[in-house]
C-alpha cells in the first residue's frame, strides 16, 4: 500500500480574536508639560495652553517643566488628549513640548465647586479707581504679600454720564491670589472704592497651538 499522504495542521491561534485596546491617556485636572526650552518666560509657557479655566500655572524661569492645573477636569483631559503628538514650541518649531500626566493628584472638591459656580478666576479688572492710583500702583499691590502676577495693563470704559474713566486688570498666575488681592483691595483705605469683577481666564479664549513665528 501507498503510503498515506500526512498533510500539516495548524493549530488555531488562541490570541487570534484578541485585540489589544489602546491604554486611554487618563488624568484628573493636573498635566505636567515638559521639554521647555531655556530662556522661556512665563508668558511663552502659558501661551502654548489653552480650551480652559486654571486654577493655577506653575512656572519658574530657567527650569524646563510646568505644572497645568484646570479648574475643570474635562477641559484639563481634553487639552491631554489634543496635545498627544506633543506641542511645537512656537519659537522654534523643531522643538516640541510634551504633555504628560501631572506627578500629583489635584481633586476637584467643594471650594473649586464654588469657584466654577461664581465665574471666579485668575484674571480681575477694577473700574471706580481713585486718580492717583497709576499702573505701578496697581502693580505693586497686586505684587505685594508675595502674590505671582502674570501681567497688568489698563483699559477705560464710558460710563452712564458719557465720561471716559480707567480701568485695571491683572491676570494672576492662580486663583488663591486673585481672591487674596479682592481681600487686599478691601482693606486698604485707598483703594477700598475700587469695584472688583472677575473676568475671563485669558487662556479659555485660546483654542488651539500657537502660530508658529516666522
Amino acid at each position: 500500500m501507498p503510503a498515506a499522504m500526512m498533510t500539516e495542521v495548524q493549530a488555531p491561534d488562541p490570541f487570534a480574536a484578541l485585540t489589544v485596546p489602546d491604554v486611554a491617556r487618563k488624568v484628573e485636572r493636573e498635566v505636567r508639560m515638559e521639554g521647555i526650552p531655556d530662556g522661556a518666560s512665563f508668558a511663552d509657557v502659558a501661551y502654548h495652553v489653552w480650551g480652559g479655566v486654571l486654577e493655577k500655572l506653575e512656572f519658574t524661569k530657567g527650569e524646563h517643566h510646568a505644572y497645568i492645573t484646570f479648574l475643570a477636569e474635562d477641559d484639563c483631559t481634553k487639552y491631554f488628549d489634543q496635545t498627544g503628538n506633543g506641542i511645537q514650541w512656537f519659537k522654534d518649531p523643531s522643538i516640541y513640548l510634551d504633555i504628560v500626566d501631572s506627578d500629583r493628584r489635584i481633586k476637584f472638591g467643594k471650594r473649586e465647586q464654588a469657584w466654577l459656580a461664581q465665574g471666579i478666576t485668575r484674571a480681575v479688572g477694577c473700574i471706580n479707581i481713585p486718580g492717583n492710583v497709576a499702573l505701578e500702583h496697581w502693580l505693586y499691590a497686586a505684587r505685594d504679600e508675595k502674590r505671582a502676577v502674570q501681567c497688568v495693563w489698563q483699559g477705560q470704559y464710558t460710563n452712564q454720564s458719557g465720561v471716559q474713566r480707567k480701568t485695571l486688570h491683572a491676570v494672576f498666575t492662580n486663583i488663591s491670589d486673585a481672591i487674596k488681592f479682592e481681600a487686599y483691595l478691601k482693606m486698604h483705605d485707598h483703594l477700598s472704592e475700587c469695584q472688583l469683577a472677575y473676568g475671563p481666564d485669558p487662556i479659555a479664549h485660546q483654542t488651539g497651538p500657537p502660530p508658529l513665528l516666522q
